[in-house]
């Protein structure tokens, strides 16, 4: 999700992510600023069904961080959903192995 402002400054980035970290670790989440165009992005990952489930899921989770932060709310001008599939265990299984033989 994007918000608009808080682009430019690296405290407000620093503050986002302490926020989503503690109210959502779970969610690996990722800040990052673009200072031409003063916004502020944060990526996390969520377990959902499908896109609409993850967009709806995601809608309240980001509340959560943007809320703890303390930072003043900004317009969201994006949001990007991408399903994502979950390996299956074998998947996963071999994925492991190739790890341990490098």
């Amino acid at each position: 999700m994007t918000i608009a402002g808080h682009g430019e400054d690296e405290a407000a980035a620093e503050r986002m992510l302490e926020a989503f970290v503690v109210a959502h670790p779970e969610g690996g989440p990722v800040v990052s600023q673009d200072t031409v165009a003063d916004t502020l992005t944060v990526v996390f990952a969520l377990d959902a069904e499908d896109a609409n489930e993850a967009y709806d899921e995601a809608k309240g989770v980001f509340l959560d961080g943007a809320r703890a932060s303390t930072l003043p709310p900004k317009k969201v001008v994006a949001v990007n959903v991408a399903l994502v599939e979950a390996p299956d265990e074998e998947s996963a299984r071999e994925l492991e192995l190739a790890e341990h033989r490098a």
